[in-house]
């Protein structure tokens, strides 16, 4: 579980932040201020999702999930 807290959350909140700041109608540098500002609250509350449930498989697929699609999104283009 920790494992999955550490890689696998920081893997899909940086997936997720690179596709929702590139979609965003702002200059590049902006979009790179928001995605460092971003990045660690989402991984933080992926962590958080992924530890306070008390199934453990639930929230390990919706963050697996969400960074399949992102991943999609960002490198299907």
């Amino acid at each position: 579980k920790a494992a999955a807290c550490i890689f696998l959350c920081a893997i899909s909140a940086m997936l997720l932040t690179v596709v929702w700041t590139t979609t965003l109608p702002m200059d590049k540098v902006d979009q790179i201020a928001l995605g460092i500002y971003t990045m660690p609250v989402l991984w933080g509350a992926f962590v958080y999702w992924l530890c306070a449930d008390n199934t453990e498989w639930r929230p390990v697929i919706s963050v697996s999930v969400i960074g399949a699609l992102s991943y999609l999104l960002i490198y299907s283009v």
